[in-house]
């Protein structure tokens, strides 16, 4: 269970549940939302966020970690209309592409899971799961989080 919603086999299509983001204006502006680009575990463009009500979240990592706490300064939410990947447990990363990287890790291939999801979920269980799995990780996603791929999935509230 993520907040009330039921996970099965690790994806759901067209849900539509509220997030967060911090330090990224007042509101959604779609032309400011860059494409997904390959660059390692965590690509350049998209959008990251919170799942409101999560109990650690990005803020809450931030804070305990005592990073990038001016970005708490302006927020919105929004929600996804779209095809969402959640990530519950290490299984669930084979519904992500991969490749491999200059040292022959495996990384993802965002660019070409953009075509299928809009967003991707990590939930607490499964960042702890895949923090440190092999040879598939999300080394470096610390915290329970949504990466959105896809800007017209996003819904402003």
């Amino acid at each position: 269970m993520i907040l009330g919603i039921n996970i099965d086999q690790g994806r759901k299509e067209n849900i539509i549940m509220e997030f967060i983001t911090y330090g990224c204006g007042n509101k959604f502006k779609p032309e400011k939302f860059k494409p997904i680009e390959n660059r390692s575990n965590k690509p350049t463009g998209g959008m990251w966020g919170s799942l409101v009500g999560t109990e650690y979240g990005w803020k809450k990592w931030c804070e305990a970690e005592d990073y990038n706490l001016e970005c708490f300064d302006t927020t919105f939410k929004f929600k996804i209309d779209g095809n969402i990947l959640i990530i519950d447990k290490k299984e669930d990363l084979n519904e992500l592409t991969w490749l491999k990287d200059v040292a022959f890790n495996e990384i993802i291939d965002f660019e070409i899971v953009a075509f299928k999801w809009d967003a991707i979920i990590l939930t607490e269980n499964g960042q702890r799961e895949t923090r440190m799995s092999h040879p598939k990780n999300l080394y470096g996603w610390d915290c329970e989080c949504i990466l959105v791929l896809n800007g017209k999935s996003v819904i402003p509230t």
